[in-house]
């Protein structure tokens, strides 16, 4: 993450919590900023950033506020969904380092269609280079356009054969909560209950690729507020072209 994302992310915050506060110092609200954009840069999740910020409000020089526990969350809120400081790119992430050779699917910019590549060469960073083949042609690309074949092997589930809710093909199913489970203690709080967040009508059955590509997407927080349904990924841009690629190719499956 560069630090200009990371200042422009703080400036932001400070003044999400100017408007929630009013009357806080601007040096205090600063202070609040920067103490929620290192939990997020760090991958605390929004009950974790509202907490640390319920424990700061009181020591501020604001007066008395009448519900800090609910100021807190309204800020954390708008820093996710409305203020669009708290942007997953800025998060840190354990980057896998992919083998030369492994073979994926990618974005080609020159028409902006998935088409099979493998890994020329990852030294870690967010960039990856890779060889299209369908073109014998290199190119860097950003590393979250990169989707990794799934190898069967590493999936400890059973997994059954039926129609992919993203792609419609044929395939081995996975289940994906459209409330993420990291997400359920916190849609607990809002009146959902577990007996829902736990069942069939919170999961959607898709391939291994497609779910892959379903949390390239958006982190968790975001999938649980603006793409709990199926209707909803599939409505994505970034879906819209995955599927349309990926249900005109045929299912590779090998035997176990």
């Amino acid at each position: 993450m560069s630090e200009k994302a990371v200042a422009s992310a703080e400036r932001k915050a400070t003044k999400i919590i100017q408007d929630h506060v009013p009357g806080i110092d601007e040096h205090e609200a600063g202070a609040l900023a920067c103490s929620a954009v290192s939990q997020f840069i760090e991958g605390e999740n929004e009950d974790e950033i509202v907490e640390e910020l319920v424990n700061m409000l009181p020591t501020m020089n604001i007066g008395d506020i009448d519900d800090v526990e609910q100021a807190a969350a309204d800020i954390v809120h708008d820093m996710l969904h409305n203020g669009t400081c708290l942007d997953p790119m800025l998060q840190k992430t354990d980057n896998v380092i992919f083998d030369n050779e492994t073979r994926g699917m990618a974005l080609l910019a020159e028409d902006n269609d998935w088409h099979s590549c493998e890994i020329v060469a990852d030294d870690g960073g967010e960039k990856l280079l890779v060889n299209f083949l369908e073109y014998s042609a290199q190119r860097e690309i950003d590393r979250e356009s990169f989707v990794p074949d799934i190898d069967d092997d590493d999936d400890e589930e059973s997994e059954e054969i039926g129609a992919c809710s993203i792609c419609q093909r044929e395939n081995k199913l996975t289940k994906h909560h459209m409330i993420p489970r990291s997400e359920h203690k916190r849609f607990q709080k809002r009146g959902f209950t577990l007996a829902f967040l736990r069942g069939p009508e919170n999961i959607t059955e898709c391939c291994r690729q497609c779910h892959s590509m379903v949390h390239r997407l958006a982190n968790n927080s975001q999938l649980a507020e603006k793409y709990d349904t199926v209707d909803k990924i599939r409505a994505h841009p970034k879906m819209k072209a995955w599927a349309t690629y990926i249900s005109s190719h045929s299912v590779n499956r090998r035997a176990r």
